[in-house]
């Protein structure tokens, strides 16, 4: 994984990741694109994303045409591009210039006095709609990575229009009922969308804080254990039937860092 959500990477230093997968014989590249310090990814659909949430724009982006060459010279050296957009937490970014599908929580992480996407209004989901149409164009693989780690509950819990929407749909004004109904609609809308069509790839806490997993993510999720060597979560995704990456024993040890700072 590289995230340059967090610290943009030129498209030379992404070239030199493939080639280094490839030179140890891994296969896939997962790419952290979105999180609340920045949005580096162009979208045609919403321009405003990167002009205003890049770190600096132009010159911190990727466009289109950038990203689909990435894909390419992935694909000669046998390495797949996997995208992730992290939902519903970790997209306080939004805020610059979509704040209507954010959850507003003042005093919020990064000054932005949002946390994450409101579940409770159709308009967050027919954003995403779109976001992951164009997406699908330019990253043409089977998986998508939706995120789904650290999702500020208590933001949720406090914010008096998403209590009031749990108990008029006769729901429980628990956190975790309400991502897995967020996480349920999300992976419908990716795999039945024709745009779209593609499996999801989601965090532990998807999986940990579902009261019913299955249900919640559909047989054929993946599941990414990241907490460390956390057999017990590996354990119960793959009873559930549910597969699973483990990424734990190289994420504790910042291993993308330290990696990334020796290819520099």
């Amino acid at each position: 994984m590289i995230d340059p959500a967090r610290r943009y990477l030129p498209m030379s230093m992404l070239e030199a990741v493939v080639d280094s997968i490839a030179y140890a014989k891994l296969n896939v590249l997962h790419i952290h694109m979105t999180d609340d310090q920045s949005w580096p990814m162009q979208f045609e659909t919403f321009p405003e994303l990167a002009r205003l949430g890049a770190f600096s724009f132009p010159a911190h982006t990727y466009n289109a045409t950038a990203l689909k060459h990435l894909v390419e010279y992935s694909r000669l050296r046998g390495v797949r591009v996997i995208l992730e957009i992290d939902t519903p937490g970790h997209s306080s970014i939004l805020a610059l210039t979509k704040p209507d599908v954010l959850t507003y929580c003042e005093g919020a992480s990064y000054g932005l006095n949002y946390e994450n996407l409101d579940p409770t209004k159709n308009g967050t989901f027919e954003y995403l709609r779109s976001l992951f149409q164009e997406a699908a164009t330019i990253f043409p693989d089977d998986y998508l990575f939706l995120g789904g780690d650290e999702v500020a509950t208590t933001c949720w819990a406090n914010n008096p229009n998403v209590t009031a929407w749990l108990k008029a749909q006769g729901m429980p004004t628990d956190a975790s009922t309400l991502q897995a109904y967020f996480e349920n609609r999300l992976t419908t809308i990716v795999r039945t969308d024709p745009k779209i069509s593609k499996e999801v790839i989601v965090w532990q806490e998807v999986f940990q804080t579902a009261k019913d997993p299955v249900t919640t993510l559909g047989k054929n999720a993946v599941v990414d254990v990241w907490k460390g060597q956390d057999k017990a979560t590996l354990a119960a995704v793959t009873e559930k039937g549910l597969r699973a990456v483990l990424s734990g024993c190289w994420y504790a040890k910042s291993f993308e860092f330290q990696f990334l700072h020796r290819l520099r």
